[in-house]
């Protein structure tokens, strides 16, 4: 998940890289390579500290699992329906259509999305 925004972040620093190089007179290799290194520089800060800063927003994509140790993979998917911080109590909008109650575990990762713990479940009879 946050794979995808990581790689498009690096994507537009490096292109921007190349139409420095390219633009500025007199720009040796070596400045290259200093411009591609601060891209990917500043792309590991964006994907370390995106959502600690951000946090999850209403709308975000979650997985929903029973207990913390489970890897995220194996819940079921929602969104979220309101603003959270890790540790906050949220509502998640699950795709079944059923509504649950739990606390936000873990911000997206790479390959996952925000991870929600489930605390309460309202069963439809």
């Amino acid at each position: 998940m946050m794979l995808k925004k990581t790689l498009f972040v690096f994507s537009f620093l490096f292109a921007l890289s190349l139409i420095a190089y390219a633009l500025l007179p007199n720009a040796d290799l070596i400045f290259l390579i200093k411009l591609v290194a601060l891209s990917l520089g500043i792309t590991l800060l964006y994907s370390l500290f995106y959502y600690s800063i951000r946090g999850a927003k209403k709308g975000d994509k979650v997985v929903v699992v029973n207990y913390s140790f489970i890897p995220s993979f194996l819940g079921r998917e929602g969104v979220l329906m309101n603003d959270a911080k890790v540790g906050d109590k949220v509502k998640v909008f699950l795709d079944d259509g059923g509504e649950v109650v739990g606390v936000l575990e873990s911000y997206e990762e790479w390959f996952s999305p925000h991870k929600v713990r489930l605390i309460y479940e309202e069963r439809k009879i």
